[in-house]
């Protein structure tokens, strides 16, 4: 008889999975800092031995946040062409596969 109570042989086998954690940076304007702070957070994390990630990275031509990202894995942009124009967007898909 089934009893819910009583876990399935097969259960052994299975490890439940590894929730990551999601930190969102808000800022009241542009410039305030806020994917600076993520990078320098990444980068502390990956020393810690965290496995560590951006999915986007939008620099809005700062230099110095483009420098900020050297060391850490970045998920490349995919280009879109809709009505003529090509657009760089995050690519979800890559995302996906890399988590």
């Amino acid at each position: 008889m089934y009893n819910p109570a009583h876990p399935s042989p097969d259960r052994s086998y299975v490890r439940s999975a590894r929730r990551g954690k999601h930190k969102i940076f808000i800022g009241m304007a542009p410039g305030v800092g806020k994917t600076y702070k993520m990078l320098e957070e990444a980068h502390q994390l990956k020393q810690e031995g965290m496995d560590v990630v951006v999915g986007l990275l939008e620099t809005h031509g700062r230099r110095e946040t483009l420098d900020k990202a050297i060391g850490l894995e970045v998920i490349p942009k995919q280009a879109i062409a809709n009505d003529g124009l090509t657009l760089q967007e995050m690519d979800t898909e890559a995302i996906l596969v890399r988590s």
